[in-house]
C-alpha cells in the first residue's frame, strides 16, 4: 500500500496560524489523544468503518476540543512500538467477516511522537461484524466513516454497496456474454463445478482469461504427477476470448436521481442549519470526496463526449458541473454537526 509517510502525515497535521489543527476528522481521518492496545476493539471499529467507505487514517496524540497537537506519553508510545502484527490481524478476523488491509507506524514530528495507522479500502464490501465484542460492536452490525465519526451504516451508504456489488457481477456477465457472441448456440458448452465433460466431438471450449488464469490444463498425451493439484485434460482445442465492454443501460435520468444543482444545495442545508457557512460546505464536500461517490453526486457533463472521456479514461473537462441528492444533504449537516 505505502500509504504512510512524514511528508503524508506533515500535511493531515498541518497547523493553522491559531496552532489548531487545519484538517478537521472527516470519512478518511480520525484522531485519538492516546494509544491504548486496552481499547483494540474501538480501534477495529474505526478500521471496520473506513474500509467500508474509501479508507483512511487513524492518529494518536492529537488532543480533542480544541484539536491540538501534544503528541504520544511515554506509555502510549511504549505500547505502540511493541504492537505485534498478528494480534491485531487476529483480532479483525475473530471479529469481522472479512481481512482488512492495514499499515501503521510512528513519527517524530517537532520532536513529538506520534502514531499512526492506514486502513485501505475494502474491494468487496461490506465488512460485517460476526461476533460482539462488549458494548463497543454487536454480531452482525456494519459500520460506516461518517465525516467525522464512526457509525452503523445507512441505507443510502448501504444500498449503494449492494448495488455496486450487483453492477459489478452484472457487468462481468455482460462482458462474458458479449465475448461469445460471435460463437454458434450449437458448439458453445458451460463449464461448471458440476460438470464433469464438457461439448461432443469437434467442438471448441470457449474459457473467459480470468477464469482460464485459475485453471491447470493438461493436453492430451502430456501427463505430469504433481500431487494435490487438480487439472483439466483437453482433447481438442480451447480458445481465450478477451471480454468486451458494454455500455452500462441508464434506467432514470441523472435530474430524477440528483435532482440539486450546487446552488440549490447550499441554500437547503442553509436553510436547515443557517450556523453552516458556504466555506463549511465546501470542505466537506472536498474532504470527504462527495463529488466522486455516486450515492451522494453525479457529475453533469455537457456533452456525451466529456461523459465517454471520463468513463473510458477517468478525464474530467475543467470545472465539471455536479448535482446532488438528498443524500448529499443529509450527509453535509451530520458531517457538520460532528465536527462542532
Amino acid at each position: 500500500m505505502n500509504k504512510i509517510s512524514k511528508e503524508i502525515i506533515n500535511e493531515l497535521l498541518k497547523l493553522k496560524t491559531d496552532n489548531t489543527l487545519y484538517h478537521r476528522e472527516n470519512s478518511t481521518l480520525e484522531f485519538k489523544e492516546q494509544f491504548n492496545f486496552a481499547g483494540l476493539a474501538d480501534y477495529l471499529k474505526d478500521f471496520a468503518a473506513f474500509a467500508n467507505n474509501n479508507g483512511g487514517y487513524l492518529i494518536f496524540g492529537v488532543k480533542d476540543r480544541p484539536r491540538t497537537l501534544i503528541g504520544m506519553s511515554h506509555k502510549s508510545i511504549e505500547q505502540f512500538e511493541k504492537i505485534d502484527p498478528q494480534e491485531i490481524t487476529g483480532g479483525i478476523l475473530e471479529y469481522f467477516s472479512s481481512e482488512i488491509k492495514y499499515e501503521y507506524g510512528s513519527f517524530d514530528i517537532d520532536g513529538k511522537i506520534y502514531g499512526v495507522f492506514y486502513v485501505e479500502e475494502m474491494k468487496n464490501k461490506p465488512v460485517i461484524a460476526k461476533k460482539n465484542a462488549g458494548d463497543v460492536f454487536r454480531n452482525g452490525e456494519i459500520y460506516y466513516r461518517y465525516g467525522g465519526r464512526t457509525d452503523k451504516i445507512r441505507h443510502a451508504e448501504l444500498e449503494a454497496i449492494i448495488n455496486g456489488r450487483i453492477e459489478q457481477t452484472n457487468k462481468e456477465w455482460r462482458n462474458f456474454l458479449k465475448s461469445t457472441s460471435n460463437v454458434e448456440p450449437s458448439k458453445t458448452h458451460l463449464l461448471t463445478s458440476q460438470t464433469s465433460t464438457i461439448g461432443k466431438d469437434n467442438n471448441i471450449l470457449y474459457i473467459d482469461a480470468k477464469t482460464a488464469e485459475k485453471i491447470n490444463f493438461l493436453k492430451e498425451g502430456e501427463f505430469k504427477e504433481t500431487a494435490g493439484e487438480k487439472a483439466i485434460m483437453l482433447i481438442g482445442r480451447a480458445k481465450m476470448l478477451e471480454a468486451q465492454t458494454i455500455e452500462k443501460e441508464v434506467e432514470k435520468s441523472l435530474v430524477e436521481l440528483y435532482p440539486y444543482t450546487y446552488k440549490e444545495l447550499v441554500e437547503y442545508i442553509k436553510k436547515e442549519n443557517p450556523e453552516i457557512k458556504q466555506g463549511d460546505i465546501n470542505n466537506i464536500i472536498k474532504e470527504d470526496n462527495l463529488k466522486k461517490k455516486k450515492e451522494y453526486s453525479a457529475y453533469n457533463f455537457r456533452s456525451k463526449e466529456q461523459k465517454v472521456k471520463y468513463e473510458t479514461e477517468g478525464i474530467l473537462p475543467k470545472n465539471p458541473t455536479s448535482i446532488y441528492n438528498k443524500n448529499a444533504i443529509e450527509y453535509i449537516l451530520e458531517a457538520f454537526s460532528s465536527s462542532t
